[in-house]
């Protein structure tokens, strides 16, 4: 789902999906029928999306990517410190992310 999609047609649902809102994240793990969502992001807003679906009940992983910001140590200590369940400093580093996950399940 693209919320540019939803916005260039129109659709009254495109500010339902905008971030801050989890519903996004939501309205994904259901098509996907997913148990759990890994979702990564290198924006503040970001981290409020998962909060907020968290706060629907969602099991949400948030990846905090740190890589294109100006200060990556400052912006790893605000995504530390907010909530982040992971800091990264590149999306890169997903897939042993994901490894190590999959260790602990």
């Amino acid at each position: 789902m693209f919320i540019g999609d939803l916005e260039m047609s129109g659709s009254a649902g495109a500010l339902t999906y905008r971030k801050p809102s989890g519903a996004g994240l939501l309205h994904a793990m259901d098509r996907m029928g997913a148990a759990c969502m890994l979702y990564s992001g290198d924006s503040g807003e970001d981290l409020l999306m998962v909060a907020s679906a968290k706060e629907s009940g969602a099991n949400v992983l948030f990846a905090g990517v740190t890589g294109n910001s100006l200060d990556p140590v400052e912006f790893g200590d605000y995504f530390a410190g907010s909530g982040a369940d992971a800091v990264l400093h590149s999306v890169e580093q997903l897939p042993v992310l994901m490894r190590e996950l999959e260790n602990i399940s």
